[in-house]
C-alpha cells in the first residue's frame, strides 16, 4: 500500500474515532453546546490553520473517494476501420505475440508485456534462450516478427520491441 493511502487513511480514521468518541460524549449526557461554542471560537481566532486543518480532510476524503471509484482504464487497442472501430484487448495482443515468439527456433521461453502508448504500442519481451542460435541474430529475428506480426495482423503500429535476454541455456529434457 503506497504512502499516501496509508496516511490518508490514518487521518481519516482518527477523524472518525475523534468524531464517534464525541457523538458517545453527547449520548451519555455531555453538555456540548458551551464547549462547542468555545472550540469553534478558537478555530475562528486562527483562520489559517484551520483551513489548512479542512484541505487536509477535503484532500484526504477526496483520495479515499477516488480509491473507491478508481479509474477504469480500457487496456483495449482500438483501430479505426470505415465500417467502426475494432477493439483488441491487450491481453489478446500479449497472447498472440507470446503465441509467435515461443514458435520460433532458439526461444525457450518468454514474457511478454505491451504497453498502450498515444502512437501505437511498445512490446516488452523477456526471453530464456536455448543456447541454439548467437543472442543478436535471435534478438533481431524477434523483433522483426513482433513487429510486422502485430503491424500485419492486429493493425497496430509498433513503437518499439524491447528484448531482454534473461537466462540462456539448453532445454532440459527428463527421460523416465
Amino acid at each position: 500500500m503506497p504512502l499516501l493511502d496509508r496516511v490518508t487513511g490514518t487521518v481519516v480514521a482518527l477523524l472518525c474515532m475523534v468524531l464517534a468518541a464525541l457523538l458517545i460524549a453527547i449520548a451519555s449526557g455531555w453538555q456540548a453546546v458551551g464547549e462547542l461554542a468555545v472550540l469553534i471560537n478558537r478555530l475562528r481566532a486562527a483562520p489559517w490553520q484551520t483551513a489548512l486543518a479542512a484541505v487536509v480532510l477535503l484532500a484526504a476524503g477526496l483520495r479515499l473517494l477516488a480509491q473507491v471509484f478508481p479509474d477504469r482504464v480500457e487496456r483495449v487497442l482500438v483501430n479505426e476501420t470505415e465500417l467502426g472501430q475494432v477493439r483488441v484487448a491487450v491481453q489478446a495482443v500479449e497472447e498472440a505475440v507470446l503465441r509467435v515468439v515461443q514458435q520460433m527456433l532458439g526461444v525457450r521461453s518468454a514474457d511478454v508485456k505491451v504497453v498502450l502508448t498515444t502512437q501505437g504500442a511498445d512490446v516488452r519481451l523477456k526471453l530464456a534462450a536455448t543456447g541454439d542460435r548467437t543472442i543478436p541474430d535471435l534478438s533481431t529475428q524477434v523483433q522483426e516478427s513482433v513487429e510486422k506480426y502485430v503491424r500485419e495482423t492486429i493493425g497496430v503500429k509498433v513503437n518499439s520491441v524491447s528484448v531482454e535476454i534473461a537466462a540462456v541455456g539448453a532445454d532440459v529434457r527428463r527421460v523416465e
